[in-house]
């Protein structure tokens, strides 16, 4: 792992980029930080709630973030509240989005059709679930 996080190190200070852009893997930005300190550093945070996170790691990881951007309006306002007092770095969300030119929502008609083609009556709530199966996801209350 360290051959890894060395080679990185040479790769980004070889191109000498202007933007670093890091995606999930906080432990990547020091080494970029020091790789290119004169670049812009950006952390794309998109996975379970920020509050679970080690709070040393990510505090040391926001000194050298330029923005932080995250997937959900929490994870921003409690990064905001707790790592970047008044506003040293600038943070954002950037929520997953579904794209309405390939997916629509069903008419009455075809949710009719549905249902029986998979034998619920028309007065069954059908609900749907695509995700990770984590607590944080709040998927027993569904089930329950």
């Amino acid at each position: 792992m360290l051959a890894y996080y060395f080679l990185l190190w040479v790769l980004l200070r070889r191109e000498r980029a202007d933007v670093v852009l890091t995606t999930m893997h906080k432990e990547v930005v020091p080494i970029a930080h020091s790789a290119i300190p004169h670049a812009k550093h950006y952390f794309y945070y998109r996975t379970s709630p920020l509050f679970l996170e080690d709070r040393d790691i990510i505090k040391r990881m926001a000194a050298m973030l330029d923005g932080f951007i995250s997937l959900t309006r929490e994870s921003k306002e409690y990064f905001d509240a707790t790592y970047s007092k008044n506003g040293a770095v600038k943070s954002s969300v950037v929520p997953n989005f579904v794209d309405l030119t390939n997916f629509k929502v069903p008419s009455r008609e075809e949710k009719r059709k549905a249902k029986k083609e998979y034998g619920f009556s028309g007065n069954d709530l059908v609900l749907g679930y695509a995700g990770r199966l984590s607590s944080e996801k709040g998927v027993d209350a569904l089930l329950c």
